[in-house]
């Protein structure tokens, strides 16, 4: 029987609840209430299907990857180049790996891939990945 059962309150926030889990190598980690009583459980497959969410892999749109710089106005200056061409920013990540800092775009609306890739380019940013997923869900990767 385990012990010490690692548990959240319901008002952690999922990514606190994630950190606790990989911390402690968990599975599964129960939402207790004040009492101490079983009110949920929080998932593995519930943190993917939230980051699967949060990045709209399965929405239509396009998704743009590409290496930043970590300062100021970067972001202004990314959603600025979008909304100039009329795409709607849905979703917007930064990862800090080993190549530096990259920077996850997901825009709708009418988006040419390879006119807004150009402008991208042109401002400076190094692309590294384009996929488009379609209204049927299916991804199509580019360059």
């Amino acid at each position: 029987m385990i012990r010490d059962v690692h548990t959240v309150s319901p008002m952690v926030f999922l990514e606190e609840a994630a950190q606790v889990m990989l911390e402690n190598t968990v599975n599964v980690l129960p939402v207790v209430d004040e009492e101490n009583h079983v009110i949920g459980i929080i998932t593995e497959k519930d943190i993917f299907l939230t980051f699967v969410d949060l990045m709209g892999l399965k929405r239509q749109g396009t998704r743009f990857v590409m290496l930043i710089d970590d300062k100021p106005r970067v972001f202004a200056q990314v959603t600025k180049l979008f909304a100039q061409e009329n795409a709607n920013v849905e979703n917007i990540a930064v990862y800090h790996t080993d190549r530096g800092s990259e920077v996850v775009v997901k825009a709708t609306g009418e988006v040419a891939v390879d006119k807004m890739t150009k402008i991208l380019q042109e401002a400076g940013f190094n692309i590294t990945n384009v996929v488009q997923t379609t209204t049927e869900g299916k991804t199509v990767s580019f360059g």
